[in-house]
């Protein structure tokens, strides 16, 4: 039962992954790598010395890309998950955390 009030009340920090997407990817996405680490470092297989050098390889990719992808389904749709294995795992853990706010249909 911790555990699940771990991931699901306690994980604000983890929204930080949506700077990982290309189309909210700006100059500060080296910024904020070490706090997406730190968020996501049990399911990461890489060191904190190792995590920025994929999020650079990722993000020249963006660069070169003349549209950017919208959306996250999108993003992992077009991700290559044996070049960014870590991204693409952090993107996954992102896709299932729960919806923070939610109105009613009247």
């Amino acid at each position: 039962m911790s555990e699940l009030e771990t991931r699901l009340l306690a994980s604000e920090s983890r929204y930080i992954a949506q700077h990982l997407l290309p189309k909210k990817a700006v100059d500060k996405i080296h910024e904020v790598g070490e706090e997406i680490f730190q968020a996501y470092q049990e399911e990461l297989s890489v060191t904190r010395d190792e995590f920025p050098s994929e999020i650079r390889r990722r993000r020249t990719k963006w660069t070169g890309q003349g549209n950017p992808k919208a959306d996250l389904q999108e993003t992992l749709n077009s991700m290559n998950e044996h070049i960014y294995p870590e991204i693409f795992a952090i993107l996954n853990v992102y896709g299932w955390m729960p919806v923070s706010t939610a109105t009613a249909e009247r």
